[in-house]
């Protein structure tokens, strides 16, 4: 249930619906553990807001901006954390912020520049049809992804997640 204010504005209320709803995939129907994995419901979720919100308003420029500039102020900051940090542990609301949301999102689309997006939306796919009702963690989506994908990644798991290496 999420309640949003009438008197936002329309591009505000519509981001907030479509990232809840897309939370009926993520946290609800996968049941990623969002104190354990908070980036992957989070930041996943995002990342399909992006895609949604860019089709709804036939944008055709670069849907991730947000948060590409989001993870870009965070590893500037000094503050960033891996994004294995449990949720209640981040030093910081702001650091917890732009690592789940941002962070989060821009794993995705980056894994789609490293498979390409055609199979990193494969990927999606089967890690939806293989973990939903399960509460699957980041090693189970890296090994669907690399089942997949036929490609070794875990040193994108390593890098991108327990680390705060920058790309």
């Amino acid at each position: 249930c999420t309640l949003m204010l009438g008197n936002g504005t329309l591009d505000g209320i519509v981001g907030t619906a479509t990232h809840e709803l897309g939370h009926s995939w993520f946290q609800h129907i996968l049941a990623t553990n969002e104190s354990k994995h908070p980036w992957m419901d989070e930041g996943f979720t995002s990342y399909a807001e992006d895609l949604v919100t860019a089709y709804l308003e036939d944008n055709k420029g670069f849907a991730f901006e947000g948060n590409y500039r989001g993870y870009q102020a965070l590893a500037k900051s000094g503050k960033e954390e891996p994004l294995t940090t449990h949720a209640d542990h981040y030093n910081t609301n702001g650091a917890y912020g732009a690592a789940v949301y941002s962070k989060g999102a821009v794993f995705l689309e980056q894994l789609g520049y490293i498979t390409g997006a055609p199979m990193r939306d494969k990927i999606l796919i089967e890690y939806y049809n293989q973990w939903k009702f399960k509460h699957p963690n980041a090693a189970d989506f890296i090994r669907i992804a690399e089942k997949v994908s036929g490609m070794k990644l875990d040193w994108y798991k390593e890098y991108w997640i327990n680390s705060t290496k920058t790309i």
